[in-house]
């Protein structure tokens, strides 16, 4: 063997079989979803979907609410809703790699009442594209009239995000009236990184933060 040879960075046997099984775990990831997206094209309206049926990725900061924040949530961007309201849900961690590309149908601009969005990096980068897409989704841009007597007309706005990025969130989001309010987001496993529930108007469910009262 060569001297230039033994320069060359070996890996153990160890880690060379913790690698493949990364891969061999991502393959089966892969399937799962390609059978999924099969099922969900042959059974869109009798399929119940869980959020088990994907796996968590920190690579891409994919990571699942608890079934209680969720509720949470979902409940309120449901609240007094017709069958008219259209609601947008921002922020799908596993496509966000393709931001850049993304290309909106035109038809969307504008259309919806009530919006949720989770930007997956804690990156002014990434809060601005997702406060971007936000506002070219929602029909009005103006706060409820009466944040604390929110109607069921109003444009409603609700973002989650870490803590650390509440000033650049208030101030993106300032046109729409958004506040940090009480509630706080919880994650099946947990995350080092404090979060936050910010929204321009107050609710059963939270209510503002003391230092927006």
């Amino acid at each position: 063997m060569s001297d230039n040879e033994d320069d060359v960075p070996q890996l153990s046997a160890d880690t060379l079989a913790a690698l493949q099984g990364f891969y061999s775990e991502k393959d089966e990831r892969q399937k799962h979803f390609e059978a999924l997206k099969a099922k969900a094209e042959d059974e869109a309206d009798d399929r119940e979907w869980s959020i088990e049926d994907w796996g968590e990725d920190w690579q891409i900061s994919q990571f699942w609410y608890t079934d209680e924040t969720a509720t949470t949530l979902a409940k309120e961007l449901l609240h007094d809703c017709s069958a008219d309201t259209k609601i947008a849900v921002v922020s799908a961690p596993s496509v966000f790699i393709q931001l850049k590309n993304l290309m909106l149908p035109a038809e969307l601009k504008g259309r919806f009442d009530r919006i949720i969005c989770d930007p997956p990096f804690l990156s002014s980068d990434c809060q601005t594209k997702a406060a971007l897409t936000t506002r070219w989704l929602a029909k009005s841009w103006s706060p409820p009239t009466q944040p604390g007597a929110v109607q069921p007309d109003d444009q409603r706005v609700i973002l989650c995000t870490g803590e650390r990025m509440e000033s650049l969130a208030l101030k993106l989001y300032e046109k729409f009236g958004v506040k940090t309010t009480t509630f706080l987001p919880q994650h099946t496993k947990g995350l080092s990184n404090e979060f936050r529930c910010y929204a321009n108007y107050s609710a059963k469910a939270w209510q503002w933060a003391a230092n927006e009262a």
